[in-house]
């Protein structure tokens, strides 16, 4: 019982200095926050592409759509 306890703690900690050599995090929980960081960078940027288009569509909205255009000259008469 002791010996597989012994090969068990070895091997989380070789596998903890391999996570810290590989993703810079050598727990599961360290992991976890990684990818929680990025799931909310991801989330910003989406809501920040999110808002740049609205600002674009209103500037078209405003500045190109509504420009009154002259009626065309008839040359009848």
């Amino acid at each position: 019982m002791t010996k597989k306890r012994y090969l068990i703690h070895a091997a989380a900690y070789n596998l903890g200095l391999i996570m810290h050599a590989l993703f810079g995090n050598g727990t599961p929980k360290g992991m976890a926050d990684v990818l929680a960081r990025l799931v909310f960078a991801l989330f910003d940027l989406s809501a920040a592409i999110f808002r740049l288009t609205t600002v674009l569509f209103r500037f078209l909205e405003l500045f190109w759509l509504r420009v009154p255009v002259s009626p065309k000259s008839s040359d009848a008469g």
